[in-house]
């Protein structure tokens, strides 16, 4: 979104602090009896997504993805069993028990490798589960720390989908993983505290060794690391623009649809618009070679790229088109008057090509 120039710095810093919480739930759904019913989820996703209609596909998508979800943990925990019964896996949750650094350490890498804080709890959950059957498996002082290492190992996500996007979306990968790294330090500091509040938690409300203790501590981090971060985006938002410096860059500035510049010059309005214009062409125009190229040569990332196009090109003809109608609004001479007529029908000629060239993109995709 923010790469497309449909969200700003700020919003996203908002929209990571949420999603830091909202991923947490993940935890707590595998933490609960539903988790048995994984192989109704796969069905009746699978059947979902053969029903036209997008809405119900995607709700089938959802389906399927958590009903593979729970039947991957399951098999999983089934296989886990025995070798975490060995000495060398005794061994080694010992030796994470034991050394915080290590815990935090293998929960960044795994988690990492695998990129999805989600699935590395999942199985963090299950072999924490594992104890309550009789075998020796992690401790909650060794999963505490793997747990906040997760959450650092997660932020290779951002870092990937920020590659080759625009300055805003690399700063937003920047604040992403300044929050996680932030959290899983203050947590670090105040470990035995933290580590005692979860096992309180656990003793009063849950069961020895429940999966839900995890999903517990997961979202008591995240949730108060938001709370006290959310007064901190400032700070947070100069640091990445400290890391990652503006350099020229013909994205199209907010300040451009100012309503305040028609009504003090609509002359001035309209050269700005050509300007942007000149930026929403040069985006039309590495869509076509981009299309050009894929019609030679298959590649699963122009798709999605070509979503992207799409998005910005239908995003800037919107905004440009209502900004004009604006301008005209204002009063113009006649030369001004033909320039916005101008304007408006090559927003739409724009509009129109970036239109044949995702049709394009489907057909070639299509053969």
């Amino acid at each position: 979104l923010l790469r497309a120039g449909l969200m700003t710095l700020p919003q996203s810093v908002g929209i990571i602090m949420g999603a830091n919480i909202g991923t947490t739930v993940t935890a707590f759904i595998i933490g609960l009896p539903i988790a048995k019913y994984g192989l109704a989820f796969i069905f009746v996703g699978l059947l979902m997504t053969f029903v036209k209609k997008n809405k119900l596909n995607f709700y089938g998508g959802v389906l399927l993805g958590l009903g593979m979800l729970f039947v991957g943990l399951e098999t999983m925990s089934s296989g886990l069993k025995p070798l975490a019964a060995t000495p060398a896996a005794e061994s080694m949750f010992h030796t994470f028990s034991q050394n915080w650094f290590l815990g935090t350490l293998f929960g960044t890498a795994f988690t990492a490798i695998v990129q999805s804080s989600s699935a590395a709890i999942g199985v963090l959950q299950k072999l924490y589960a594992l104890n309550a059957e009789g075998i020796q498996s992690i401790t909650l002082n060794g999963a505490v720390p793997i747990l906040l290492g997760a959450n650092i190992g997660t932020t290779i996500t951002a870092f990937l989908a920020s590659i080759g996007g625009n300055i805003e979306s690399k700063r937003a990968a920047v604040v992403h993983v300044m929050f996680n790294v932030i959290s899983a330090l203050f947590f670090l500091v105040i470990l035995f505290p933290y580590e005692a509040i979860v096992q309180w938690v656990e003793t009063r409300f849950l069961k020895p060794f429940s999966m839900l203790t995890i999903a517990f501590a997961h979202a008591f981090q995240n949730i108060t690391m938001t709370v006290i971060l959310f007064f901190f985006i400032k700070p947070m938002i100069r640091a990445a623009k400290f890391v990652v410096k503006d350099k020229v860059d013909a994205r199209m500035p907010e300040n451009m649809f100012d309503e305040k510049l028609i009504h003090e010059s609509p002359s001035l309005a309209l050269e700005f618009v050509r300007k942007t214009l000149l930026y929403m062409g040069s985006i039309v125009k590495d869509y076509f070679v981009m299309v050009r190229e894929y019609s030679f040569k298959e590649n699963s990332k122009t798709v999605e790229e070509a979503n992207t196009y799409e998005m910005m090109i239908d995003t800037y003809d919107q905004k440009l088109h209502d900004y004009l109608i604006k301008i005209s609004q204002a009063g113009l001479d006649a030369n001004d008057s033909k320039k916005l007529s101008r304007d408006l029908d090559t927003i739409k000629d724009f509009e129109r090509i970036g239109d044949h060239l995702t049709n394009l993109v489907e057909f070639f995709r299509e053969r």
